[in-house]
């Protein structure tokens, strides 16, 4: 259920689990989900600041304080998908980050550094700064997808979660309402954005898909398309104005002298590409800065 979201709770005491509700109406709760294991929960003291991704952030790191412990990983296991995380502030999509150090504190917090940012195709949500008071989920033991048909995408539903020793209609349990766009299936931004000019006056841009199935390989020619169309979406931006928007089936586009002339753009413009889903949509754009 690539399209589900993930569910984690910790307490304490733990008891025997938490158990998660769920209904398309106000009433007539089902069993959605019982979490079995804790999940390791954090909050973190300071700010941490943005970052390169596809490289290991060398600075301070951030700190954190946990729910329970956490360990150093060696490079090569975060490589291997070791120590992954996921941070917001409030309410909205999270980013996914990996650490390889963490340093126990005198207060019982932790340092986390070794960083790699903006993992799982998240770089485009880190923020200028991730603010203290954010909240941290560890992906790993106790973190799992609740059940959400396909069709109920999108839809709201309301989800009551509490102690697995006490019904669901027990004060104790807290009832949200939620809906899930399925980040699971949105694509990839594109990658390796280039220009060049045609030499009449215009440009060809070019740039490399990104795929969530089997693209890990370094045997392979190219990544699976992991859709069943290729499909592009564009935008050109003259300043914070969209002037243009396009569709093309591979990752090239030419932008003539004739259409550039025709959309006023002098100096410079930016060039916003993302790829297109049959059941997701337009995934996230990326953007490139062209001086005409």
């Amino acid at each position: 259920m690539e399209h589900a979201p993930h569910f984690a709770a910790t307490a304490t005491p733990w008891g025997n689990g938490v158990t998660v509700y769920s209904s398309s109406s106000s009433d007539g709760f089902s069993l959605n989900k019982r979490a079995e294991t804790s999940a390791v929960f954090g909050v973190t003291l300071n700010a941490l600041n943005r970052s390169d991704t596809g490289r290991w952030d060398r600075g301070a790191g951030v700190i954190v304080r946990f729910s329970d412990d956490v360990q150093a990983r060696s490079k090569l296991d975060v490589l291997n998908g070791a120590n992954a995380a996921a941070i917001r502030n409030g309410s909205g999509d999270w980013e996914v980050f990996q650490f390889s150090g963490a340093a126990l504190q005198s207060d019982g917090s932790y340092r986390l550094s070794g960083l790699l940012r903006g993992q799982a195709g998240t770089e485009w949500l880190i923020p200028d700064v991730w603010p203290p008071g954010s909240e941290i989920v560890i992906l790993g033991v106790g973190v799992e997808q609740i059940e959400l048909p396909a069709t109920a995408r999108g839809l709201l539903r309301n989800y009551r979660v509490g102690p697995a020793n006490r019904p669901v209609t027990d004060s104790i349990y807290s009832q949200e309402a939620h809906s899930f766009d399925g980040v699971g299936i949105r694509p990839f931004t594109p990658v390796h954005l280039k220009y060049a000019s045609d030499g009449l006056g215009g440009l060809t841009v070019n740039w490399t898909r990104r795929t969530r199935i089997d693209g890990d390989s370094w045997q392979s020619l190219e990544v699976p398309l992991g859709e069943d169309l290729e499909r592009y979406h564009l935008r050109i931006l003259d300043g914070q104005n969209v002037v243009r928007e396009a569709e093309t089936t591979s990752p090239a586009w030419s932008y003539s002298a004739g259409d550039i002339a025709s959309d006023g753009v002098s100096g410079g413009l930016s060039v916003e590409i993302a790829q297109i889903s049959e059941r997701y949509g337009i995934g996230p754009y990326n953007r490139m800065m062209i001086n005409v």
